[in-house]
């Protein structure tokens, strides 16, 4: 049998910081009339919102450019390895590689 929802516990659970689905558990209601209830009462501000948003993703990836030198394979390719840790290492037949 459920129990009368009275303002002052349903204010002293919010300001503990509990969820609306536990309260609702506590008076064997549903999650919609404690939130009713929440609504009837004026004590929006003090409930606690849900979980923050995500935050939004770049449109973009900027890839990092290294620079616009010559540099020789053996340098770059070590580079890169400090980096991503390769695991069988084939260098290319060429001498200088542009970044």
């Amino acid at each position: 049998m459920s129990r009368k929802v009275t303002k002052r516990e349903l204010k002293s659970f919010l300001k503990q910081g509990k969820r609306r689905k536990a309260i609702a558990k506590h008076y064997k209601v549903s999650v919609r009339t404690i939130a009713n209830y929440i609504e009837k009462y004026g004590l929006v501000g003090t409930a606690r919102q849900g979980r923050p948003p995500k935050p939004k993703k770049p449109h973009k990836i900027q890839v990092k450019r290294k620079g616009r030198t010559w540099i020789p394979v053996e340098t770059y390719i070590a580079q890169l390895n400090e980096e991503y840790q390769f695991v069988n290492i084939q260098y290319p037949p060429y001498l200088y590689v542009n970044q």
